[in-house]
């Protein structure tokens, strides 16, 4: 009985000091980007009455986010007549703020009225639409159901309720590609 005990005293002060460290990390960047990757093939874009996107071709390589948005024209009678495609590509490493996009211009902070993603690169227009002058802001919509069934056999969730955690994903691949590839300020001389 006392050796009994002892071995699972000896155990527990085991499993004490020494944690296990994978709860404790960060995902790695290349986790966070095929998270991020999967997430928006399946939900991004939006198939709402006013406006229809369609978002596809989604990569993250070298801290590089693109994918190609897709807005169909419509004729009078609202039928698809052609479409129109933009390449999108971000640098991370240059994305100084992650939030919500959200329309309701009565309470822009709204988060229940949340329609996305928004990105900015603070005063440097990093963010490229195809062949127009770039711009410092990017806005990803994630409004879109996907079917029934997610390939691996899940249930989809209700794309609002992911936005929360694609922020948070986006602004830890941020951080870490600001670590990766932004040389580390040295420090400057007093005078």
């Amino acid at each position: 009985m006392r050796r009994t005990g002892l071995t699972i005293l000896l155990l527990l002060s085991l499993a004490f000091a020494f944690p296990n460290q994978a709860q404790d990390s960060e995902p790695t960047l290349k986790e966070t980007g095929d998270w991020i990757v999967r997430t928006l093939k399946a939900y991004g874009g939006s198939q709402n009455k006013m406006k229809e996107e369609e978002i596809k071709d989604v990569q993250f390589e070298s801290c590089r986010f693109s994918y190609d948005s897709i807005t169909p024209h419509l004729d009078k009678h609202k039928k698809p007549n052609g479409s129109d495609t933009q390449h999108v590509e971000v640098a991370l490493y240059d994305v100084t703020f992650v939030n919500y996009f959200v329309e309701d211009k009565a309470d822009p902070m709204k988060q229940s009225n949340a329609r996305g993603v928004y990105l900015k690169t603070g005063q440097e227009p990093a963010v490229k639409y195809g062949d127009r002058t770039p711009t410092n802001e990017l806005f990803i919509e994630v409004d879109t159901l996907p079917q029934a069934l997610m390939p691996d056999g899940t249930v989809p969730e209700n794309p609002h309720q992911l936005i929360p955690r694609l922020i948070k994903a986006f602004e830890t691949a941020a951080s870490q590609c600001r670590e990766l590839y932004l040389p580390t300020p040295r420090p400057q001389p007093p005078y």
